[in-house]
């Protein structure tokens, strides 16, 4: 994945953005901090300060929604102290504070993408049952293993005009442009999809906890049983 140049790091807040990354901080543990969302008095107002995501305990991802305070700052409470004095003081060699002028060589969070093969023409993927699923432009049904290296898209059947795949129940799902919703088996030949309902302008879709969800180009968020 190509990275792109990051304005914030070209001096836009009037000067060089500092970001620091102490070793074993819970909180830092996927991206940088940066010395102009750390204050402890700076709330943040949507921009993601160190503040904002402790009060409202947007981080860790994963962490329940029925999470209390009192749970968050016991796991969290020490990290963001951390953070807060490296603010005050990024001079601190446990920050490891650096100038920040250009996009980290490992990514903005601190984690890049590597590269592992090709994926021509796809516009929609699922994966279930040990094996990635992918549709193409040329309305073609492929998968292959999930490995990190270029293994070769095996065509097991067909995919048309669809938009989104999703997968759950041991069936792989599609909606597609007529604004149909489809499901098939997801076993390595040409089986029939078969209409199961509606998906009406649908742009994405994905299954989690029993459920089917499905964005739209109206931007909302829709949920179904993933059955006929």
């Amino acid at each position: 994945m190509a990275r792109r140049w990051n304005s914030n790091y070209q001096d836009l807040f009037g000067q060089t953005v500092k970001t620091f990354k102490p070793d074993q901080n819970a909180c830092v543990a996927c991206h940088r901090i940066g010395s102009e969302a750390c204050k402890r008095d700076d709330l943040g107002g949507g921009r993601v300060s160190v503040r904002e995501v402790a009060d409202k305990r947007w981080m860790r991802p994963g962490f329940p929604v029925s999470g209390t305070a009192l749970q968050w700052q016991s796991e969290y409470g020490a990290a963001v102290e951390e953070l807060y004095k490296c603010c005050d003081n990024p001079s601190l060699p446990s920050c490891k504070t650096v100038d920040q002028k250009e996009e980290p060589p490992d990514g903005l969070f601190g984690v890049p993408w590597v590269h592992i093969g090709h994926a021509n023409d796809v516009v929609a993927m699922a994966a279930i049952n040990g094996k990635l699923f992918a549709a193409t432009k040329d309305n073609l049904l492929w998968w292959r293993s999930p490995v990190g290296q270029n293994v070769n898209w095996v065509h097991i059947g067909h995919a048309n005009d669809v938009v989104a795949m999703a997968a759950i129940n041991g069936k792989l799902f599609a909606a597609t442009k007529d604004n149909r919703l489809w499901w098939r088996n997801p076993v390595g030949q040409n089986v029939n999809w078969v209409h199961i309902g509606h998906a009406n302008d649908v742009v994405a879709m994905t299954a989690i906890n029993g459920k089917l969800f499905a964005a739209t180009k109206d931007n909302r968020l829709w949920w179904r049983d993933p059955v006929r």
